[in-house]
């Protein structure tokens, strides 16, 4: 090979990798939406309320190896209803999406109430079929 062609197929890659690097620092880190198995992953999560004196917060950690998705519903600092679901029901109404290791944190007034289930993958803007819930606060996982 000559030394002209190794350094181009260098380049090339070098300009490449700092492509990828760049696209992944632009988007946060943020990997596309994983396929969901369509399993509950609750175990996978530790839930841990903290408060500050003035409004609470449900810190939800993901110690399993693979990336996790709350759907929550409680006394979210909009005051708005939570947890009542309808004909349709939307019982849940807020999620996360939390990778390995990784931290997210839910806002709730002081003392609010909270409920929440866990699910494998990762979840878009609202639900478009990564779960079902029913008034009562039952939830199942969709495989996606």
């Amino acid at each position: 090979m000559a030394n002209t062609e190794l350094k181009s197929r260098v380049t090339s890659f070098a300009v490449a990798s700092a492509v990828a690097l760049l696209a992944g620092v632009a988007t946060g880190g943020a990997t596309p939406a994983k396929a969901n198995s369509g399993e509950s992953r609750s175990s996978c999560i530790q839930a841990n309320r903290v408060s500050h004196g003035y409004s609470d917060s449900m810190k939800f950690t993901n110690v399993c190896g693979t990336p996790v998705f709350i759907i929550y519903c409680g006394d979210t600092p909009s005051g708005a209803p939570s947890c009542q679901g309808g004909r349709h029901s939307n019982y849940f109404t807020h999620s996360l999406n939390v990778r390995p290791g990784m931290t997210a944190s839910a806002a709730l007034r002081q003392g609010g109430d909270i409920r929440w289930g866990a699910c494998d993958g990762t979840i878009g803007f609202g639900n478009d079929g990564y779960f079902t819930d029913s008034p009562d606060g039952r939830y199942g996982c969709l495989p996606r």
